[in-house]
């Protein structure tokens, strides 16, 4: 047995900047004999080169607080919302939007469905880490779920392209390869919903904006929605230096930006109230499996959701920040021990 782990996690936070998460393992546990210093502590899962030297005092009574809980409760699950390049990869968001501690956003989704439906191209504009990819996965199971005869096709745009293609190629030839489609793929009537993450990589794929997306109308072809990590928020995507012949232009019932707008008052990257409250209830089941429940009063779900502006990662990170603190872990193990004022938050 160590002493304990000095292990850091940083989560980038549009809203809080680069947040250092230490690792709450008081006391990590290793199995012996321990023959190198990577050795794995079957707590936290960080090696016993990131403990501290053992104290007998305080490992003994961090041991008897280990017992009744999970190693996984330990571990920053920052599963909603997150942008795969800070914080996981496309592999792991079918593990991420089917886990039981993630918001389905049901009532966003069917409205972002409906929009698309509408107008046949959309386009959600995001900084990194506000919940555009999860959005996007969780997107693509609601229409496989209620549109069982429509193909579904789903893509993070690859950088660079696939060999032998270039940003000139034609669209056709680009699209085929991406989505494995045979190569008589006729794309300007195929019957799909096509979701396009970090659609911004596209931006310099001259046909494919303007011999594709361009000629897409929500009457016929296919459906499309971009989600995108930068791009211009005014009507036109690629900006005033387009590398389009003609400029592309998008209404504002085609945009989809991270807070709620007069245009589109029931869509955005942001939680609503209702999808907060879920996400809270959520994560306190999750962390009340080890032990003594954990539940957050009113007045403090109030104020995280007046600091995290219901903003997706921030919201999960605050929330596994402070399930997983020291003093959370201490006073969820021995409750009698502490102040009556941390008492009045953690119910």
């Amino acid at each position: 047995m160590s002493g304990r782990c000095t292990a850091t996690t940083v989560v980038t936070s549009v809203v809080f900047g680069e947040l250092t998460i230490p690792c709450p393992c008081p006391s990590g546990k290793f199995d012996v004999p321990l023959s190198t210093l990577d050795v794995i502590c079957k707590v936290c899962t960080h090696p016993l080169s990131q403990h501290e030297d053992a104290d007998s005092s305080t490992a003994q009574g961090s041991s008897s607080q280990l017992q009744s809980m999970s190693p996984s409760s330990f571990q920053l699950n920052i599963l909603i919302a997150t942008d795969k390049h800070l914080v996981g990869s496309a592999d792991k968001l079918e593990t991420f939007v089917n886990d039981p501690n993630q918001c389905l956003r049901e009532h966003t989704v069917a409205a972002l469905w409906d929009r698309i439906q509408q107008v046949g191209v959309v386009h959600v504009r995001g900084t990194p880490a506000s919940g555009k990819s999860t959005l996007s996965k969780l997107l693509e199971r609601y229409v496989r779920r209620q549109k069982p005869g429509l193909q579904v096709l789903w893509c993070s745009w690859p950088i660079p392209l696939p060999s032998g293609l270039d940003q000139s190629s034609q669209h056709d030839k680009i699209l085929n390869r991406i989505f494995d489609m045979p190569a008589n793929t006729a794309w300007d009537n195929i019957q799909a919903l096509i979701i396009i993450d970090e659609a911004q990589a596209s931006y310099a794929c001259v046909n494919v904006w303007n011999a594709f997306i361009k000629a897409i109308t929500p009457s016929s072809g296919p459906k499309v929605v971009l989600f995108s990590s930068y791009g211009s928020p005014s009507e036109q995507p690629l900006g005033n230096d387009s590398p389009t012949p003609t400029p592309i232009y998008f209404r504002s019932d085609q945009r989809i930006s991270i807070r709620r707008s007069s245009q589109n008052p029931e869509l955005a990257l942001l939680f609503s109230r209702a999808e907060f409250d879920d996400v809270v209830e959520r994560v306190c089941k999750h962390y009340s499996q080890y032990g003594q429940a954990f539940h957050l009063s009113l007045e403090l779900v109030d104020y995280l959701w007046e600091i995290t502006n219901g903003h997706p990662a921030g919201v999960r990170a605050v929330l596994d920040e402070l399930a997983s603190s020291e003093v959370c872990i201490d006073w969820l193990s021995f409750p009698s021990l502490f102040s009556s004022s941390l008492s009045n938050f953690l119910i």
